[in-house]
């Protein structure tokens, strides 16, 4: 099977992998929710779903820092990748002596994409068309809402960050009717020197990659304006495989609270 990703990279498998290495933590749910629990030899330290299968899986480092002699020692497969969220050497290094596949996610027909083409990639196409249907029928629904309010998504601080136009967390916001106070930032997570002249009506504190909490309200105040607060699972708005199942029923309970003027 000749397959090439999402980077332009063509790899070449023989046979279906019985030794898959997952380098991101979506991908490594999405693995296991397609029925490949036996095939996962290695996944990172950020891999916490399911919670009671990663815990007896090798760990290879984190997405950012992969341990490269461990993964040569695990001889996989087949490697699985995400552009965004693993070093761009380290991929290349792998590539030299593995079959590498990469993607790069930045909407939900990017990660229905992404779904299918591991389930061709490892012989779990049917599993993979199921989530993609349940997938499909969540953004059909969630389409008919609309909040005419905006919103912005802080992922950081010290600097503060936003989730910009051109990323997942973007597309499923939108998705959900809820607009994205910078979409028209060039940046993918643009760094927010004045929060004053940011024109929002919602201010949605992720619980990752910063732990965000009550405790930030106020500073958020002080920097932001006193805008309306949401405290959101970040998982549920950057997870983009088959964690977009549940992540849809939830995302659009915050576009009600935003609808409503909820805090």
């Amino acid at each position: 099977m000749l397959f090439q990703d999402d980077t332009g990279h063509q790899i070449q498998l023989n046979e279906y992998p019985s030794k898959i290495i997952s380098l991101c933590p979506s991908i490594t749910e999405t693995l296991f929710d397609l029925g490949l629990e036996n095939e996962i030899a290695g996944l990172t330290s950020f891999c916490i779903h399911p919670y009671d299968k990663v815990s007896r899986v090798i760990k290879v480092g984190g997405p950012k820092k992969v341990d490269l002699q461990l993964i040569h020692s695990l001889a996989p497969d087949l490697i699985i990748a995400s552009k965004e969220e693993n070093s761009k050497d380290d991929v290349m290094y792998l590539r030299k002596s593995f079959s590498v596949c990469t993607f790069d996610v930045k909407s939900v027909s990017d990660a229905i994409k992404m779904i299918k083409s591991i389930g061709i990639l490892t012989g779990k196409s049917k599993e993979a068309s199921g989530n993609v249907s349940k997938i499909q029928i969540q953004l059909a629904k969630a389409t008919k809402i609309h909040t005419d309010a905006k919103a912005l998504y802080l992922i950081w601080k010290d600097p503060w960050m936003a989730a910009g136009n051109d990323t997942f967390i973007s597309d499923m916001m939108q998705s959900n009717g809820i607009i994205n106070s910078v979409s028209a930032s060039r940046a993918a997570y643009p760094v927010i020197h004045n929060g004053n002249n940011i024109n929002t009506d919602y201010i949605l504190l992720s619980s990752e990659p910063f732990p965000f909490s009550k405790k930030h309200f106020e500073e958020v105040k002080k920097r932001f304006g006193r805008k309306k607060i949401l405290l959101v699972d970040g998982e549920m708005f950057s997870w983009y495989g088959t964690r977009i199942i549940k992540a849809f029923p939830y995302i659009k309970e915050i576009a009600e609270k935003i609808k409503a003027g909820q805090e």
